[in-house]
């Protein structure tokens, strides 16, 4: 009888027990999977952390570079602008050349007409020319000279020309520096803006990425706790039903001593009966007598 309650016993335990470590066997397993998604999810804030940081640094270098075109355009048109008035320019001093030219009916440059004056000048002071003779060089010396006058004018102009074609190869010279500073520039913002979108495809993929992590970590969060509470209520019922077992146990043991204390005093009286009556005692008396005793 007394084996039955013990099985009993244990056999309520027992299950509990199964219970709860099958319950904290779950739990572990889920707090494992949970902090892998918890890990995987800080990975990708990372990543993303990272690839925005990226993304930010090339659109700053592409606001830059927009605004660093607009200035380029600004010196390339202004060197432009250059070129066209100048242009303008050298038409109205070309004009001025074929007005005077015409205007005089200059023939040759300058220096041969120079030339001319000086050679017949010298021709006065050495030889000796008759009266008429040397009024005709003089007619002539004056004419060449006025000449050579109005030769100078359009030497000035063209010296003025030469200076004017000059600025200008000088403006066409920076306007193209400029252009082609901009097209260096367009370029590398075309590949900033290549490199742009694909940062851009990858943030928002690394984002879904990192938004499913999270919603599995809180997913297996709230499993987590629902089962930690589960077992936190098995634990609670163990420990009552382990308090239940006990106070039965002490039950049980108490009872059985009274019942063995209660044999024991029968056989006690048993064996006091043969002292009495002379008879012979066996073994067996004589330990019950030496038990009665003690207690006594």
């Amino acid at each position: 009888m007394d084996e039955l309650k013990n099985e009993v016993v244990e056999t309520r335990t027992e299950e509990p027990k199964d219970d709860i470590n099958s319950l904290k066997a779950k739990l572990d397993k889920i707090n494992s999977v949970k902090e892998e998604w918890f890990s995987k999810k800080e990975e990708l804030k990372k990543e993303l952390n990272s690839l925005i940081a990226k993304i930010k640094e090339i659109k700053v270098n592409r606001d830059g570079s927009v605004g660093s075109v607009s200035e380029l355009k600004k010196e390339r048109d202004k060197y432009n602008g250059q070129v066209k008035e100048l242009i303008k320019k050298i038409k109205e001093l070309n004009k001025q050349r074929g007005d005077i030219t015409a205007k005089h009916n200059i023939q040759g440059d300058p220096s041969r007409l120079k030339n001319q004056i000086e050679a017949l000048e010298s021709s006065i002071e050495t030889e000796g020319f008759g009266f008429n003779k040397e009024k005709q060089i003089m007619d002539k010396i004056k004419i060449l000279k006025k000449q050579y006058a109005e030769a100078s004018k359009v030497n000035g102009v063209m010296n003025e020309i030469n200076d004017v074609s000059r600025q200008i190869d000088e403006a066409k010279k920076k306007s193209d520096e400029f252009h082609g500073k901009i097209i260096d520039l367009v370029k590398t913002s075309k590949n900033g803006y290549s490199d742009f979108i694909k940062l851009s495809k990858q943030i928002n993929e690394v984002k879904k990425r990192q938004e499913d992590a999270f919603e599995k970590f809180i997913t297996f969060k709230k499993e987590f706790s629902e089962v930690n509470e589960m077992l936190k209520s098995k634990l609670a019922d163990y420990s009552q039903i382990k308090k239940k077992v006990k106070a039965k146990g002490i039950q049980a043991r108490e009872e059985k001593k009274k019942q063995q204390e209660k044999v024991l005093e029968e056989m006690s009286k048993e064996v006091e009966e043969k002292i009495k009556s002379k008879k012979k005692l066996t073994t067996e008396d004589l330990l019950i007598f030496q038990q009665t005793a003690k207690k006594e």
